[in-house]
């Protein structure tokens, strides 16, 4: 956890060791000329949190030019592993490369002391905003990412990745969390700076409740879409999760994809009454190519849905999946197909015990060995 983290760094930094007694002349020295105790000085003024990392610093004798070329890895290699002091200290290490550039170092990078109640006061100069609160609810669909309501604050654990936050939630709950769903709490109250959230995507706006909600669509024709408009392929399903309005559904893909899509691309599934299946057969070869399947004449498929006018949704014997022309295919009924036993047989669990003569009908074939069937007293 971030407080274990916590303890295990400063607890690494107050270890024993000779260390250079940090100098406070770092003020009138350029920061590529700093010494180890330049250093020390320098780390010193950071404050309470960040002071202890100095004995790190030292025994691994970093002076001032190693501390302009510091990144978080090497941070953690030297001994900082909590996050948020890492990310700290690379920050205003960079902030004073920058400065030294310029050919000015600024001298404010020295922090405000702590509050009276000892802790650090909040946010300060130059350190990132830990403390957030949720701009829109949230339902999660994956497991270790969290649900959500409109105005809930949460801190900050780790930035995961641009697009998602590890955090922990008011309840004490720790996961993660759409980063265009949540805004950072700044301003003169706290005492910190906003965090720039310009390379996140836009927040998605809080959807509708729709008539086909938990409904299942087909595309009926291929979209290309923007974010957070989704592309969709012909004949790709989705669920349908809410609506924008009576142009857009937000829905989910069995990828796993949430966004918008054009209510005219799509339609509900059509599903034989009953669970009755529709079969089926090829009037004319076809040569398909991608998600069109090729016909023979005569061979048969089972229905899947109607996609739309043209196209119909399939999947042939041999298992194959796609789409085939409507009028290359009709529907037909197959022929029950009849067996006799040419022997007795004894029968075993889940196998018919069978009687020299005996008819019954085919069902599937489930191997190159075994049929399954039903017989005519209805085993």
């Amino acid at each position: 956890s971030d407080s274990e983290s916590e303890s295990e760094s400063q607890d690494s930094a107050g270890g024993g060791g000779d260390v250079p007694a940090a100098s406070s002349a770092w003020r009138s020295v350029p920061p590529m000329s700093w010494s180890i105790g330049h250093v020390g000085g320098w780390v010193q003024t950071q404050g309470p949190r960040l002071a202890v990392y100095y004995p790190l610093f030292a025994r691994q004798k970093v002076d001032g030019k190693v501390l302009l070329e510091l990144d978080e890895g090497r941070l953690e290699k030297i001994g900082v592993v909590n996050f948020r002091d890492r990310r700290q200290l690379f920050e205003r290490a960079q902030k004073l490369l920058n400065d030294t550039k310029k050919g000015s170092v600024a001298l404010d990078t020295v922090v405000k002391p702590p509050s009276a109640d000892g802790e650090d006061g909040g946010a300060q100069e130059g350190e990132e905003i830990i403390h957030f609160v949720t701009i829109a609810p949230y339902t999660s669909t994956a497991a270790g990412k969290l649900s959500f309501g409109k105005g809930e604050q949460m801190l900050l654990l780790e930035k995961v990745t641009l697009d998602w936050f590890k955090m922990r939630s008011g309840g004490g709950r720790v996961g993660l969390v759409p980063s265009n769903y949540i805004a950072p709490i700044a301003g003169p109250a706290h005492g910190g700076t906003a965090l720039d959230m310009a390379a996140a995507p836009p927040p998605i706006e809080q959807m509708q409740k729709s008539p086909y909600d938990g409904r299942t669509m087909v595309c009926i024709a291929s979209f290309s879409g923007a974010e957070p408009k989704l592309t969709l392929q012909i004949a790709e399903q989705v669920t349908v999760l809410g609506q924008k309005n009576e142009h857009w559904l937000q829905v989910r893909t069995e990828a796993g994809k949430v966004g918008l899509a054009p209510t005219n691309y799509l339609k509900l599934v059509e599903t034989a009454p009953d669970g009755a299946e529709v079969w089926l057969r090829a009037i004319a070869a076809f040569q398909g190519s991608g998600r069109k399947l090729s016909l023979i004449k005569g061979e048969t498929m089972k229905l899947v849905h109607r996609v739309n006018d043209n196209w119909f949704d399939v999947r042939k014997e041999d298992g194959s999946h796609g789409l085939v022309p409507s009028n290359y295919v009709e529907e037909y009924v197959p022929r029950p197909v009849l067996f006799r036993a040419t022997a007795a047989y004894a029968g075993a669990p889940g196998k018919l015990k069978l009687t020299y003569g005996e008819e019954m009908t085919l069902i599937k074939r489930k191997t190159a060995d075994w049929y399954e069937v039903v017989k005519a007293n209805g085993e």
